[in-house]
């Protein structure tokens, strides 16, 4: 029993620190030299216009890994991504390389300075405004590009533009529990074992 308690308390412990939300953001591509690639934010709540925290992930083209340190959130105030017009109201994610200039350019935008260095770009459309539930959101319009240097190489992907798709995106929002309620679930799990195999020896 000693053991047994030891172990949900220990299990307890290490569950997550804070409650919150995980957006998952999954490109997969059926075309293209940029390669599929997937990366996760946290939030204690939805996420609203601003530069929320991101944990780097890397975009890889060709040969080339390009890391992604930057993310920008903004509601479009009526834009056109390539030559797809984002209509007002619309949520908008941007993110890009450690050089890449994101801006709240309409809303929500990024542009690359001619400065000898390899960048990244991804901007996302949520149609209707950002999220405020969670679940799957499939098919995301999104316009992307990776410049290579020095041969200035560039290698778009993207679903909008009225030029059909190198891949496609999707945004999961998952909700995290509350770690001490969760905790006492798995400690009651933990004690109700132990009652059960103590019945179990016992011959109850």
């Amino acid at each position: 029993m000693r053991y047994t308690l030891t172990l949900a308390l220990v299990l307890a412990a290490a569950l997550p620190v804070q409650a919150g939300l995980i957006y998952t953001f999954s490109y997969t591509a059926s075309s293209g030299t940029v390669q599929s690639f997937s990366f996760s934010m946290f939030s204690p709540t939805f996420i609203g216009p601003g530069t929320p925290p991101l944990s780097p992930f890397t975009i890889t083209d060709r040969s080339t890994i390009l890391p992604v340190t930057q993310a920008l959130v903004g509601i479009s105030t009526g834009i056109v991504l390539g030559s797809t017009f984002l209509p007002a109201g619309d949520g908008c994610f941007a993110f890009g390389s450690p050089d890449t200039e994101l801006a709240q350019f309409h809303g929500c935008g990024a542009a690359m300075p001619n400065n000898g260095v390899s960048q990244a770009e991804l901007v996302v459309d949520l149609s209707g405004g950002l999220p405020s539930s969670t679940g799957t959101f499939s098919n995301l319009i999104f316009d992307g590009i990776v410049i290579l240097q020095p041969s200035l190489t560039e290698d778009p992907f993207y679903n909008c533009c009225n030029a059909g798709a190198t891949g496609t995106l999707q945004l999961t929002i998952v909700q995290i529990p509350e770690p001490r309620s969760f905790g006492l679930l798995v400690l009651g799990i933990c004690l109700i074992g132990t009652v059960l195999l103590a019945k179990h020896y016992s011959g109850g």
